[in-house]
């Protein structure tokens, strides 16, 4: 892992009304890389999306979004890991 403390992350939900998950979450970054962790409490996990580039965000997952360049966030990764 990086050598800085591990820092909060914002956290966005957005759940059309559904019960949200309790969802917590770590990050360490140093020059080489950015380390995540998450941990999910959902009983419900089911991977329905199984084509490649399909709406995973319609499953269960984490989302994480890097932007590269601070001043400008109209640009930016989107890491997301299903079930």
């Amino acid at each position: 892992m990086g050598s800085r403390d591990a820092v909060p992350y914002r956290q966005i939900l957005l759940h059309d009304g559904e019960p949200t998950p309790r969802t917590t979450g770590r990050a360490l970054d140093d020059d080489q890389a950015i380390d995540l962790q998450f941990h999910v409490e959902d009983r419900d996990i089911t991977p329905d999306v199984t084509e490649r580039n399909g709406s995973t965000y319609r499953d269960s997952s984490i989302e994480f979004f890097a932007v590269p360049d601070p001043d400008d966030d109209s640009e930016y990764f989107n890491f997301k890991p299903t079930c």
